[in-house]
């Protein structure tokens, strides 16, 4: 995480991406103690080749190492196909030798040609090189009806990288996780964001308001010529009043009006048809992000599920007071990564 100029690096290649950053890195560490072990090749001072993994050790779920944890997905890359699989075949060395369960990567090619991917997300990307006319009249009808619905019935917007802001947000993060039924990601989470990429002018929250009433935010990404949406949150006024199209709205066109070339709306469970449509009506392109689980001492790609475990006590999270939920999120998001 300390290596001069890293972020440049990053910036340089091709693949990179926020979640190969120092800031993101640091975001990881300070939250959940996990300790970053990155293979690289470098060359004349250029990063050819990056597989960047974090070591979990949890009672729970194991020793294993994560590419990345939290992250959407952290694609790493090489020079050629060989020297990728040459990464990966060291990092799965190292694993043994440290004892890790399993190794997971989180989009990517293949490193085990052989193997079919552990499970498949979807990706959904917008392409900011137009217009923002051109961007505007690629959105579904509908999509197009709620931004227009939502500037007539007064919904304003603020951009803002402060920490208030992000306070702000984390309350709407702890309304609608409990209406989804999953606990929150700790607070301390949220303030290592606000202090290594926010106040890096890496990122920022979109709020917006009605009738003076903080309704609907997101919490964005960005880094090189890449943004990404990671986090929203939204009250049932804000639902109701479209307020969380706008938000989108509004971050789309602050990325295009700064010169960014992709904009990234994160994963998408297949089986969530909901958030697929939400997606797809802002005129995105749809893709698949694969993740590999490879386990180490039967030297195979295993199958797994969405990788949130936490699914099976929705009903019950439901239920549980905010205060409650949030002390289990800071237990248990830990294990997870």
């Amino acid at each position: 995480m300390e290596h001069d100029g890293w972020d440049d690096l990053v910036a340089a290649h091709p693949a990179g991406s926020f979640f190969h950053t120092t800031s993101w890195a640091k975001v990881l560490v300070e939250s959940y103690g996990y300790r970053p072990v990155y293979f690289t090749v470098m060359d004349n001072g250029g990063l050819r080749a990056l597989l960047p993994m974090m070591e979990i050790n949890s009672v729970l779920t194991g020793r294993r190492g994560v590419s990345l944890p939290f992250s959407d997905y952290a694609d790493p890359f090489g020079m050629d196909s060989e020297q990728y699989r040459s990464l990966a075949d060291y990092a799965g060395q190292y694993g043994r030798e440290a004892g890790w369960k399993a190794l997971e990567i989180r989009g990517g090619a293949n490193p085990w040609m052989e193997s079919s991917p552990s499970f498949e997300f979807l990706g959904h990307n917008v392409d900011l090189a137009r217009t923002e006319q051109e961007i505007l009249a690629s959105f579904r009808t509908n999509m197009k009806r709620n931004i227009s619905r939502s500037l007539k019935g007064g919904v304003r917007t603020e951009i803002s990288n402060s920490s208030n802001a992000m306070e702000e947000y984390y309350r709407l993060h702890c309304i609608t996780r409990k209406g989804h039924g999953i606990p929150p990601q700790p607070l301390k989470f949220f303030r290592k964001i606000q202090e290594h990429v926010l106040q890096r002018n890496m990122g920022f929250v979109v709020l917006s308001r009605s009738r003076e009433k903080i309704v609907a935010g997101a919490v964005y990404f960005h880094h090189g010529k890449k943004a990404i949406y990671k986090y929203g949150a939204s009250t049932r006024e804000g639902k109701e009043s479209r307020a969380n199209n706008l938000v989108m709205w509004e971050a789309i066109r602050w990325y295009q009006k700064n010169g960014y070339k992709d904009f990234c709306m994160g994963r998408t469970e297949p089986e969530n048809e909901g958030l697929k449509e939400y997606k797809n009506g802002y005129g995105s392109k749809e893709s698949r992000i694969p993740y590999y689980k490879y386990a180490i001492a039967i030297n195979q790609v295993v199958k797994m599920g969405s990788g949130d475990s936490m699914n099976r006590f929705q009903n019950y999270y439901r239920q549980v007071p905010i205060p409650v939920s949030r002390i289990i999120g800071s237990f248990l998001y830990r294990h997870i990564g």
